[in-house]
Formats: structure tokens, C-alpha cells, sequence
């Protein structure tokens, strides 16, 4: 059976709604990307902890090394963040 994002929400249905809903989704396999969003934002969160954590716990070049360190793993998980978020907002507009 074929259907649109348009059919969703037209009966009322709720069992059929998400069936749709869920179909849809892991067509483009988006469901698994978006799932795997869930420990990329946590991760960011500890990473972003951390950097507060260093950052008022060490002083000197130990302070700076340290930082300059998780920024760029903060950066990276940021970035990854991003690539997803797109990828899963391409995968919905075709």
C-alpha cells in the first residue's frame, strides 16, 4: 500500500495513524537515524559538563590543553549532530 504524509492524520484512526506514521519513517530508514540521535545529544551534554568541570577545576596550560581538547570533540559530535539532523530532513522532504 502506498501513502503520503498528507493520508496521516485524515482517518481516526490512531492504530492506523502510526502505522502509517512508523512506515513512513523506516522507508528512509529515518527512524533508526533519529533514534540514534538520542545518546549524540546526551553525549554532547556530558562533553559540554566537562568542559565547565576542566575549565573551573585546572588552571595554566593543563586548563588550555584540556579545553582546546573537548572543544574539539565538542565540535566534531556537533557536527555529526548536524549531519544527521539534515540527512533525516532530506530523507523527509523527498
Amino acid at each position: 500500500m502506498q501513502s503520503t504524509w498528507s493520508e496521516i492524520g485524515s482517518n481516526h484512526h490512531p492504530y492506523e495513524n502510526a502505522g502509517l506514521i512508523i512506515g513512513g519513517l523506516c522507508r528512509w530508514g529515518v527512524l533508526i537515524w533519529a533514534i540514534l540521535l538520542i545518546p549524540v545529544v546526551w553525549l554532547e551534554y556530558l562533553l559540554t559538563n566537562l568542559f565547565k568541570k576542566i575549565h573551573n577545576n585546572f588552571e595554566g596550560i593543563k586548563r588550555i590543553f584540556l579545553c582546546l581538547i573537548t572543544l574539539v570533540i565538542i565540535a566534531i559530535m556537533l557536527i555529526l549532530f548536524i549531519r544527521i539532523i539534515l540527512l533525516i530532513i532530506m530523507a523527509l522532504i523527498q
